[in-house]
């Protein structure tokens, strides 16, 4: 029988897994409009999928020489097969229905809202394991590495979409990589190694200064995860011009 704090954990695991789910559900909605909805073959999409959504947790460990928590964990593989399968197996007209409800502003929010907020404690997480690798061997930078890999663990995949979109997907619309890279540099990857890097600052003295003030600092770089994707939404329906006007 389980207790009071057995269901919380059950339903915490639960909803990773949504949200892992929708991730990936998200992942193979970019590689079909990328693609103009034409065919993509099965396994093909499936890899895509992994780079796209766990490449973060896994080229940043091969450069510390770790293997990636992606193989320790049977549900984050599950839940990118489920994803791809239920976007692979539906009609051409049905998938374009499904990606422009996923599109659409209050799904869209629904979405993604939760997701940086599991983005934003992996990132906290990720600094933290980086950090404590750091101070256990003499051959990483205590304040580089762990903010580096740390954003790298959160940024990776939008590295490799545009270059995956433009070599595989759009067939070389775009003139080169470091273009199709450049362009779909956003806020959003300003924003996470930003965090990284405060966070890994606010912990450099974690012996020093009260759990509280280190779980505050988490719950910031979770609040600006969260709030980024309204701040992003407001920017493209030109909320600031007037402001800008103004000033």
């Amino acid at each position: 029988m389980h207790t009071g704090l057995d269901n919380v954990v059950i339903a915490n695991i639960k909803l990773v897994h949504l949200l892992y789910t929708l991730k990936h559900l998200t992942d193979a909605r970019k590689i079909y409009e990328a693609n103009k909805f034409k065919h993509v073959p099965y396994i093909a999409g499936i890899i895509f999928c992994l780079l796209i959504g766990e490449s973060g947790g896994i080229f940043p460990r091969i450069i510390v020489g770790q293997h990636s928590t992606f193989l320790n964990d049977d549900y984050k593989i599950w839940t990118l097969i489920v994803a791809w399968n239920f976007m692979y197996f539906l009609p051409t007209n049905l998938k374009k229905k499904v990606c422009d409800v996923l599109t659409a502003t209050p799904y869209n929010f629904i979405l993604i809202i939760p997701n940086e907020f599991r983005r934003g404690h992996a990132l906290c997480a990720s600094v933290r394991a980086y950090r404590q690798f750091a101070n256990e061997t003499k051959y990483f930078h205590e304040i580089l590495t762990p903010s580096i890999l740390g954003g790298m663990s959160q940024v990776m995949g939008g590295f490799i979409f545009p270059i995956l979109e433009r070599n595989l997907l759009n067939n070389h619309s775009q003139p080169s990589d470091k273009e199709a890279l450049i362009d779909h540099l956003t806020v959003g990857h300003k924003v996470t190694f930003f965090c990284a890097f405060f966070y890994n600052l606010c912990i450099v003295e974690s012996k020093t200064i009260l759990q509280f003030e280190i779980d505050i600092a988490q719950w910031m770089v979770v609040g600006a995860y969260m709030v980024l994707p309204i701040f992003m939404y407001l920017k493209r329906r030109g909320a600031f011009e007037a402001f800008k006007s103004k000033t």
